[in-house]
């Protein structure tokens, strides 16, 4: 009985051991939290004490605490540096400082005491006595594999969806600091941050207790007790099926992206989300194949914002912007919501081919580009991370992030590392949310701010780098401490003034450059804004600098009427516009004409580039001198290609090309090109020819789908090799007369297009997929579907009557985007039906309902 007993009190004694520990180690870090919301101890005070101060006060047997500050107490003295008695200071040293740790009375703070002594001759200094308390390392099994949070040098492999290996080795300190951002604050609860996504795997334990719960709903009753149109909306919704997001994530994409952004920290499993506290609202409406349309994501957006999400994620990308969605975004931003954007995963730059939601300038918006753990733009296969330089604000990890996954995806073909529910991805998906888990970071240090005031926090404190200086506005990566740490100006806390004497000058290459006056002291930054014709003002740029008055809009449209005007902006607010500038641009020239001699030398063939889409013609012009011109032919349309039939063989023959307008200037005169007719090019180069001649005679024109292919073959597979090269000149040199047969001959257009499609099929195989993106438009129509919005007001019997009138039938309306979601008749014609509808008095907008294919590398 006695050797029982002595077991059974040895076990409990090992099991109050364990979880004395275990409560001592909570208790520790509970403290550690509250201490790092103190800055300071309260009621001491660090002074420095003037060295001959000492002696007068000790020889007058005065306390010298009590005359410096009644009613203070000297708790300790220190004297540094220390010496033995009758030592001298060492050259250069100075004397010893003497330093009094005080207790201050009671009711007097550390800042009023501070004060006091500023006018005291022997004070030397008088400061807080700060705290230092150890940083918040978490537990979490897996998170030495977050290079992003905490990098330490340490060497990652993932994987691309191809399954090619990525591996990178990081450098020490490449990260957003959020080890010393947890000295701050872990999150807070308050903040609810929207993942618009493939969903999320609910049940996963890294995750389960960060999800949002909806306050007004209740569990499994099949009523919608809430009233706001979704029923059993505990956690969110799927807009794919319409119903509760329980189905969990097919993709895994959406968990990754949560578990970046909130996977509970230190809870000694997996891995540590940048923030420990924040609620997540998972809103599905990308599916297993990653493809969702962008009715369900601007659904989306109002349930994020109407169910009190303070931030929302959207890690995808799409090409062509749409109304819908604008909407939305501005709702939220109406709302005091910032929308965090992946800038998508083409390695292209979005200032030149944007793509959105990351791409659209309004200022509750925060485009994310990708990093390594070197610090550079993140690349990866063929392509990587997009940029631009006024339209992509800062860089975040976005290369091998070891993240949650669903957790039945372990062991199937998305699986890498075999551990469940757990996984490697890359891609600005995955540095987006970094950003949205530091935003949420900043809002709970600092519940006061605006969203525009956490977005100026996080874009003022990057660190700096030349590798993303010039790709995108912030330039730098996020570094979360610093944003928690930043003080803005106090003389922010108004709005500034607006800008003056805006100035527009047209540069030689097309661009305008747009200058101004700066009259504000307290301002962030500028908004740039732009006007074509009498169409309404559209933000172009954000100027993240107090210090810049220049902007050069290079993207500037050719041949029309333009305005700019400029703001100011800083946390507070937006100045008023200043006044526009307007300027008329030119068209913008021909370029690369190129001329080469039919076979028999009884005509020259020119072909050159069209760059404008505003000309109302073209002009040619020749020259057998190169000096003296006389007008050859105006083609009474754009054109690319001009027979001259009207020559001699033997003489050379110099010819150039520009773009002719009805309204504004002509364009400058293309590049000179010259031919002598025994065959000999006088001029000009193969190697920069955008043409494939014999295809451009085949399919028409060089920008049909196959010829732009077969370029884009060239351009990447052939021409950086020596082989190719020699193989493109051949091409060139040879191909003109054989392409001049075949454009004379329909039936030989049709063998030769006949000839070249297993050609082009080859090409596109061979292609880099980036290459091959780029040049084909990344988002998939619904089939034959629209969305429209109808003037406020119109009867239901209205409505469905013009709905019926073309053909068009419901599938469902988007009560907050006040817009009809429509299927066409199998037989009709998309754009027509759309051409028709915008006429209509009734109608505000209608567009395609553009389907997202998710942009995973």
């Amino acid at each position: 009985m006695t050797k029982h007993c002595a077991l059974l009190w040895g076990l409990f004694l090992f099991l109050l051991a364990g979880c004395a520990d275990e409560a001592v180690f909570e208790a520790s870090q509970e403290a550690a939290e509250g201490v790092a919301a103190l800055t300071y101890v309260e009621d001491e005070l660090l002074v420095g004490i003037e060295p001959t101060a000492i002696a007068t006060r000790a020889a007058a047997g005065e306390d010298l605490a009590a005359t410096l500050i009644r009613g203070a107490h000297e708790m300790r003295r220190y004297v540094f540096p220390k010496r033995p008695a009758g030592a001298q200071a060492a050259a250069g040293e100075g004397a010893s400082t003497t330093t009094l740790r005080l207790k201050l009375p009671p009711g007097l703070s550390v800042e009023e005491a501070i004060a006091g002594l500023s006018d005291r001759s022997e004070v030397l200094y008088a400061e807080p006595n700060y705290y230092a308390h150890k940083a918040l390392t978490p537990r979490d099994t897996y998170f030495d594999q977050q290079w992003g949070l905490h990098n330490t040098g340490q060497t990652t492999t993932g994987y691309l969806a191809s399954g090619t290996a990525i591996t990178r080795i990081g450098i020490a300190g490449d990260d957003i600091d959020a080890v010393s951002a947890w000295e701050s604050t872990t999150g807070s609860q308050n903040i609810i941050v929207a993942t618009i996504d493939s969903g999320a795997d609910l049940t996963h334990p890294d995750l389960v207790n960060s999800l949002w719960i909806n306050p007004g709903e209740i569990a499994g009753n099949g009523v919608d007790d809430d009233g706001n149109g979704y029923t059993d909306d505990m956690h969110g919704w799927n807009f794919v099926t319409s119903g509760s997001p329980n189905d969990d994530d097919e993709d895994g994409h959406g968990t990754h992206v949560a578990g970046i952004i909130a996977a509970e920290g230190d809870n000694q499993l997996g891995i540590s989300g940048v923030n420990w506290q924040v609620r997540l609202m998972p809103l599905k409406f990308l599916n297993a194949l990653g493809l969702g349309s962008i009715a369900d994501a601007a659904e989306a957006i109002y349930y994020a914002v109407d169910n009190g999400a303070t931030i929302i994620n959207a890690s995808y990308t799409y090409t062509g912007s749409q109304t819908v969605e604008q909407n939305a975004i501005m709702y939220a931003r109406e709302a005091g919501v910032l929308v965090v954007a992946a800038a998508g995963n083409m390695g292209v730059d979005n200032d030149v081919t944007p793509y959105f939601p990351a791409s659209y300038t309004y200022e509750n918006i925060i485009s994310v580009a990708a990093s390594d753990p070197s610090d550079k733009l993140g690349t990866w296969g063929g392509a990587g991370s997009n940029y631009g330089r006024y339209s992509v604000d800062l860089a975040a990890p976005g290369v091998n992030i070891y993240s949650t996954v669903r957790q039945a995806l372990t062991g199937t073909g998305k699986d890498r590392d075999g551990v469940a529910g757990y996984e490697f991805m890359t891609g600005t998906s995955m540095a987006s949310p970094h950003v949205s888990g530091a935003a949420a970071l900043v809002w709970a240090a600092h519940p006061d701010y605006t969203a525009m005031q956490v977005k100026i926090a996080l874009m003022m404190t990057v660190d700096k780098s030349s590798e993303f200086d010039e790709k995108m506005v912030a330039g730098g990566r996020l570094n979360v401490a610093r944003a928690i740490a930043y003080v803005p100006d106090p003389n922010s806390a108004i709005p500034p003034v607006a800008p003056a004497s805006v100035a527009t000058v047209l540069n030689v290459d097309g661009s305008v450059t747009v200058s101004w006056e700066d009259l504000s002291a307290n301002e962030d930054g500028f908004y740039i804004r732009r006007q074509e014709g009498t169409g309404e003002f559209v933000s172009i740029a954000d100027i993240w600098s107090s210090d810049t008055v220049t902007f050069t809009d290079v993207e500037a449209p050719d041949g029309v009427f333009l305005a700019y005007d400029v703001a100011a902006f800083n946390g507070a607010g937006t100045s008023a516009r200043s006044t526009a500038s307007t300027i008329v641009t030119v068209l913008k020239a021909p370029t690369n004409i190129r001329a080469s001699a039919s076979t028999d030398g009884s005509s020259v063939v020119l072909y050159w580039d069209d760059n404008s889409v505003r000309e109302s013609g073209m002009e040619l012009q020749r020259s057998t001198d190169g000096v003296n011109w006389s007008p050859l032919m105006e083609l009474s349309s754009s054109g690319e290609y001009f027979r001259d039939y009207d020559v001699t063989i033997g003489i050379p023959y110099y010819y150039r090309v520009r773009a002719l307008s009805d309204t504004v200037a002509n364009s400058v005169w293309s590049n000179v090109t010259a031919i002598n007719l025994n065959g000999q090019s006088v001029s000009g180069s193969a190697d920069n020819d955008s043409r494939c001649f014999i295809a451009t005679a085949a399919y028409g024109t060089a920008w049909q789908p196959q010829v732009m292919t077969l370029r884009s073959f060239r351009d990447r597979v052939l021409l950086p090799t020596s082989i190719g090269r020699f193989a493109v000149e051949s091409y060139y040199r040879l191909s003109p007369p054989l392409a001049d047969f075949i454009a004379e001959s329909p039936l030989l257009r049709r063998g030769a297009r006949m000839v070249l499609a297993p050609v082009v099929w080859l090409a596109e195989a061979l292609t880099p997929s980036a290459e091959a993106m780029a040049t084909r438009p990344q988002e998939e129509t619904t089939p034959q579907e629209l969305l429209v919005r109808f003037h406020p007001g119109l009867s239901d019997e209205t409505i469905a009557a013009l709905l019926q009138s073309e053909g068009l039938s419901l599938i469902k309306i988007l009560p907050r985007a006040q817009v009809y979601r429509v299927a066409l008749d199998g037989e009709a014609n998309l754009a027509e039906v759309i051409g028709r509808l915008e006429k209509r008095a009734e109608v505000d907008y209608a567009e395609e309902n553009v389907t997202v294919k998710l942009d995973k590398p």
